[in-house]
C-alpha cells in the first residue's frame, strides 16, 4: 500500500470554499487538496475543485462519485510518479 503523508486531503466547505481550502492546503503543508460542498453528501453525482501548490484551480462538474474518485486517484498517482508540480 502506497502512503503519501501530507500529500493530499479533502476539504468540505460551504462558505468561501476556495479561500478556506487554500488556507488548509498551506497550513497542512499539502501538495493537493480536493474541495467540495456539503451538497456532495449523499449525492449520486458531485462537483469538486482541485488545487495544488503549483497549479490553478481545476473544477470538475457533476460527475458520478466513483468516476470522480478514479480521476482523483489517477491525478495523485501521476503527480507522485512524475513529481509534485
Amino acid at each position: 500500500m502506497l502512503i503519501l503523508p501530507g500529500f493530499a486531503d479533502f476539504s468540505l466547505k460551504d462558505k468561501h470554499l476556495r479561500a478556506n481550502t487554500e488556507r488548509k492546503l498551506k497550513e497542512k503543508n499539502l501538495d493537493m487538496i480536493i474541495a467540495n460542498t456539503s451538497a456532495a453528501i449523499g449525492a449520486v453525482k458531485t462537483s469538486v475543485q482541485i488545487k495544488t501548490l503549483y497549479t490553478k484551480w481545476l473544477k470538475i462538474d457533476k460527475t458520478a462519485k466513483k468516476s470522480m474518485a478514479k480521476r482523483v486517484i489517477s491525478m495523485i498517482r501521476m503527480r507522485y510518479k512524475y513529481g509534485r508540480q
